[in-house]
């Protein structure tokens, strides 16, 4: 499968120059929408060299309903990459430490400067609204952060583009990727699968809860690695993270759950709880935003 994608990305090289067909586009989105890492740089890299050729079809796929939404998302993030690079790479290469607010005794930490960047970072990102970029760094896994070398900075990179699209419209994008990884990482193996599922729960995300409830073994297993702080320990945690979820769930979850709970004796006291589940109205899917670079709207067909 890699070699023949290997070849079709080969034999698309000397054609950049020119418009690229539809046709084309999609397989490659399709390709693209499926890859993680590495693998999806190298298709995302196919599309922009491109360059402004693609920018039609883009904008077409980026409203395509017979498209999936990963195709869909990974169109506007391509569109994204090739109007904005610039300002994506400039955004990675910037040095923080020249930051007016930026105060050279972080540093001395040994947890290093990333928790007192935040506000200014995240502020910094805001100003820019790269939001599909934002997204692609939980999503694809790309590791395309800061150039600049300041202590422990990674760590912190993702989680401050999660937090610059919250309240966005493009946040629902954000929770749509990270349903898709943890569907994908059914073992939860990923060094942030736990941040991520947790970080879904924090938030409360009721059309969130079907993938919630699908990887909650593993990641209880991931979490306390079974071994108990104390006897009885486990019991509590695996219940009480299902009492959260059951929180914000909604009637269009309540089968799911029973099944859930019936399958598991030790939740066995949680299921009155689905009667208050049962009479809260099923959440909408919620709708893809409009598309727009920072706070600019694009113009698709």
């Amino acid at each position: 499968m890699r070699m023949k994608l290997l070849i079709f990305l080969t034999s698309l090289m000397p054609f950049s120059a020119m418009a690229i067909r539809y046709d084309t586009l999609t397989t490659l989105l399709a390709n693209a929408a499926m890859a993680q890492s590495n693998a999806y740089i190298k298709v995302r890299t196919t599309i922009v060299d491109f360059g402004t050729n693609a920018i039609p079809s883009l904008a077409q796929a980026v409203v395509d309903k017979d498209l999936s939404w990963q195709q869909r998302l990974t169109a506007r993030i391509c569109y994204e990459h090739i109007e904005r690079g610039d300002e994506i790479e400039e955004l990675l290469r910037y040095n923080w430490r020249e930051h007016p607010d930026f105060n050279l005794d972080w540093e001395r930490s040994m947890a290093g400067p990333g928790l007192k960047m935040s506000e200014l970072v995240i502020s910094r990102m805001l100003e820019l609204g790269l939001w599909y970029y934002y997204i692609e760094t939980t999503w694809k896994q790309t590791e395309e952060w800061p150039l600049v070398r300041i202590r422990r900075i990674y760590e912190y990179w993702n989680p401050w583009c999660r937090a610059v699209l919250k309240g966005q419209p493009e946040e629902v994008y954000l929770w749509l990727s990270i349903e898709d990884r943890l569907d994908r990482d059914v073992a939860m193996e990923a060094y942030d699968s736990k941040t991520l599922y947790a970080y879904v729960r924090k938030n409360k995300q009721t059309n969130s809860v079907s993938v919630l409830v699908r990887r909650y073994d593993a990641y209880f297993q991931r979490d306390t690695g079974g071994i108990d702080a104390y006897p009885g320990r486990n019991a509590e945690l695996y219940s009480g993270i299902l009492k959260t979820i059951i929180s914000f769930s909604d009637s269009s979850h309540a089968d799911m759950l029973e099944k859930f709970i019936d399958e598991r004796p030790d939740l066995a006291e949680l299921k009155p709880k689905l009667e208050e589940v049962r009479a809260r109205p099923a959440h909408p899917p919620a709708p893809e935003p409009l598309f727009r670079l920072g706070i600019t709207p694009v113009k698709t067909p």
